[in-house]
């Protein structure tokens, strides 16, 4: 079961989904292929052939033709075998019923009975894995639409197959450290049929009608196509339209400045999407949570460019990708980076679990720094710096990363910290008008929320400010969102 569930984890959905592909070949394809005659095949030397029989079958010879002829395109339906094959040679014909295929041919090869043991594979449990119940449920690779199979359009099979065809390419590149698989191995095992929401069948040709589920079935002569098991059985799947886009949440496409200070290819897609989110703030809905929505597909620091993607299996359409521009800038090299970006997303009053409060104010923040007293701005960066704040998660890292912190005021018992290499607590203060950009903004809550969230504190670090404390090894960069509330003060 153990062998079966790692087989569930690798191809479990692929198995379902290339079924589509296989039911619905595209229109023009077929209109314009010609017939091929078989005697014209250009590599009848097949090489060594295994499978169950004492000779080989007439689907067994179809894929080694197909593997020694790239894009020949036979399928077993198009041929019949003439005569008695043996372990060395035999003769197939065009069947009746062919309309791509005539004539025959004779072909050679080595063949080999396979008389290995084969575990069973029920198609069944591909439902288990789509719908995570029982135990396939726990190789379901992420929990975006229980359920279901997502496309954009239920009705154009072209769009289904190319959905199929994305999840299969996905899945089976996972897969190849464990198993030899490929997506036209799997395509090619599976009959599929098409059903409305009255279970009954879709011509797959019929575009004016929604397809509610698919049902896959292993075709005849196909069920030991994968090595080690033996396929059998059905797989109802339901689907579902995707109906979001993602250029509709992505507008702004040029993000500006990006601080990167890592080679790690994890980071800095991490980094630029959070500079995606400030551009864009509801891409922050669906990219924070358990099992994001979407992702940084790839990305390219020497032009500037990334593309943002859907991902597997989630509500938007899985074509519409999005690419993004921003300058990189650097901090200099050795200096501490204080990303003010990255500690402003460590904190999202919306969040379903947040240990984080907004600010505490008496009154209303003026609208210019040079008009803010002392007192304010001493109220601004007790509460971004209190390490047992609401951005305790930002320093923890920065402390992880850079083992000390920022300013000489922030203490902890349990941490030491040379004084010489940290920015004073009085100077910061005092050069916090001279730092800072500010923008006030009113503040609009979606959802229901404990914190009263009167309005939104926006700090953006000045061009030419990001090395002010480059003698003590800092760079500054990026903007925070500061949330507060009229409830009293600090």
């Amino acid at each position: 079961m153990k062998k079966l569930l790692s087989l569930l984890g690798a191809i479990g959905l692929v198995a379902t989904a290339s079924s589509t592909v296989v039911a619905c070949p595209k229109k023009s394809e077929e209109t314009s292929s010609s017939i091929k005659d078989l005697s014209d095949l250009p590599v009848k030397e097949l090489g060594a052939i295994k499978g169950t029989g004492d000779t080989p079958s007439v689907v067994d010879l179809v894929k080694a033709i197909n593997a020694k002829n790239k894009d020949y395109g036979l399928d077993d339906k198009d041929v019949v075998i003439d005569g008695t094959p043996s372990d060395k040679t035999a003769t197939i014909k065009a069947s009746d019923k062919s309309t791509n295929f005539k004539g025959s041919v004779t072909l050679t090869y080595t063949y080999e009975k396979d008389t290995s043991k084969r575990e069973k594979f029920n198609l069944s449990l591909v439902e288990d894995v789509i719908n995570k119940t029982g135990l396939a449920g726990a190789v379901r690779p992420n929990d975006l639409n229980i359920g279901f199979l997502t496309t954009p359009d239920l009705r154009n099979k072209e769009k289904i197959v190319s959905s199929v065809r994305d999840f299969i390419d996905v899945v089976v590149e996972a897969a190849k450290a464990l198993y030899n698989l490929n997506t036209e191995q799997i395509m090619g095992m599976i009959e599929i049929d098409y059903q409305d929401n009255n279970g009954a069948s879709i011509d797959p040709n019929n575009d004016n009608k929604d397809t509610y589920q698919i049902i896959g079935s292993v075709k005849q002569g196909h069920e030991n196509d994968i090595d080690g098991f033996t396929a059998e059985g059905k797989a109802t799947i339901k689907l579902k339209q995707q109906t979001l886009k993602l250029s509709d949440i992505v507008k702004t496409k040029a993000l500006g400045k990006i601080n990167i200070d890592s080679d790690d290819a994890y980071t800095i897609k991490n980094t630029i999407m959070i500079a995606a989110q400030n551009s864009n703030s509801e891409l922050k809905t669906y990219t924070t949570s358990i099992n994001p929505s979407v992702q940084i597909l790839n990305y390219d620091l020497d032009k500037g460019t990334a593309r943002i993607a859907p991902i597997i299996n989630s509500d938007f359409i899985s074509n519409d990708i999005v690419e993004i521009s921003y300058e990189v800038v650097r901090p200099e090299a050795g200096n501490s980076l204080l990303d003010f970006t990255v500690m402003s997303n460590s904190y999202d009053p919306n969040a379903e679990y947040n240990l984080g409060l907004p600010l505490d104010l008496s009154e209303e923040p003026k609208e210019s720094l040079d008009s803010w007293e002392d007192s304010d701005i001493a109220n601004v960066v007790n509460y971004l710096t209190e390490l047992d704040g609401t951005y305790i998660e930002y320093w923890s890292q920065f402390y992880t990363t850079n083992k000390r912190y920022f300013l000489d005021s922030q203490k902890d018992e349990d941490k030491t910290k040379a004084e010489n290499q940290l920015v004073s607590y009085e100077q910061f203060k005092k050069d916090f008008k001279d730092i800072f950009e500010l923008t006030l903004e009113d503040y609009t809550s979606s959802e229901e929320s404990d914190n009263e969230i009167s309005g939104i504190i926006t700090l953006k670090v000045k061009n030419g400010k990001e090395n002010i404390y480059a003698s003590q090894k800092f760079s500054l960069s990026g903007s925070i969102k500061v949330y507060y509330s009229l409830t009293g003060g600090y």
